[in-house]
Formats: C-alpha cells, sequence, structure tokens
C-alpha cells in the first residue's frame, strides 16, 4: 500500500524540509513526509501549478518523476517534486528559463 500525504494541500517546501528536522530521530517513522505520495491535483497544489500544467510536463516530458498506480492513478513522491523543484531553481530572465522546466 502507497501512503498519500492527503492534509497540507499547498505545504510549502521550506514548511515540509523543517518539519522534518524538528522531529527527533526516534519519532521519525519508516515512511517520513518525503517518502510520501501525492496525488496530481495535491502534487501541482505542492508545486503551485495548475493541475493541466502537471499533465503537460507527464506528456512532454521535462516534469518531475512520476508513477502509475492503475489505469487513472497518477501519484508523485514528495522526495521528487522537492528534487524537480530545486533542480528547476530561480531564473534572472527568460534566457535563463528556456529549458528549465
Amino acid at each position: 500500500m502507497i501512503p498519500l500525504l492527503l492534509g497540507g494541500q499547498g505545504e510549502s517546501i521550506a514548511n515540509l524540509q523543517s518539519s522534518q528536522t524538528m522531529q527527533s530521530p526516534d519519532a521519525v517513522s519508516r515512511t517520513s513526509n518525503v517518502d510520501r505520495y501525492l496525488r496530481a491535483p495535491q502534487a501541482a497544489a505542492f508545486l503551485g501549478l495548475s493541475k493541466a500544467t502537471l499533465a503537460k510536463f507527464r506528456c512532454l516530458g521535462g516534469g518531475p518523476v512520476f508513477h502509475r498506480a492503475g489505469a487513472r492513478v497518477i501519484l508523485y513522491r514528495t522526495a521528487d517534486l522537492i528534487e524537480w523543484a530545486e533542480k528547476s531553481g530561480p531564473c534572472r530572465n527568460t534566457a535563463q528559463a528556456d529549458g528549465a522546466f
């Protein structure tokens, strides 16, 4: 069974990372926040994207890694979302943004 992160829709990356560092090692379960899975609408909100933009990334490539859990269920691991967002990085102008996604 794949755990889902149902609460905190739109939770920022900084909040997710800081909540992990505040826990003691004994309090961290086998499935930490970054090992959880989000459905596509939750993942889009987490990244601040629309569902359509995330769907376009799935079709055209360049988006975060996703997993198919059945014919209609798309899941994203939060660690993959964080990695993709950090890899994309900030841009100072549109020339830097070309190919960023």
